[in-house]
């Protein structure tokens, strides 16, 4: 997916996280459990865990316009994308 960014005047950034099976979702631990009904305080806290954003990556988007940015999403991934201005 590429988007295009309208509007630059300055350099900015694009702070981007993802959720996906592999981040930031708790479902594939919950199955490995046994996707149980009342997960115990232990298996909550390790749901909890697998359940952490990664550190947000940041790209730079370059003066001028429009800046474009693409990325690559999981099949039912989503990302939250932060267009800051500097």
């Amino acid at each position: 997916m590429t988007l295009s960014i309208e509007g630059l005047s300055d350099e900015a950034e694009a702070r981007i996280e993802v959720v996906d099976q592999g981040h930031g979702s708790a479902l594939a631990a919950w199955e490995a459990m046994g996707s149980p009904d009342f997960p115990s305080r232990e298996q909550q806290e390790t749901l909890r865990k697998a359940a952490e954003l990664a550190p947000p990556e940041i790209r730079a988007l370059p003066a001028g316009s429009p800046a474009t940015l693409s990325l690559t999403l999981a099949p039912q991934g989503l990302a939250l994308i932060e267009v800051i201005k500097h």
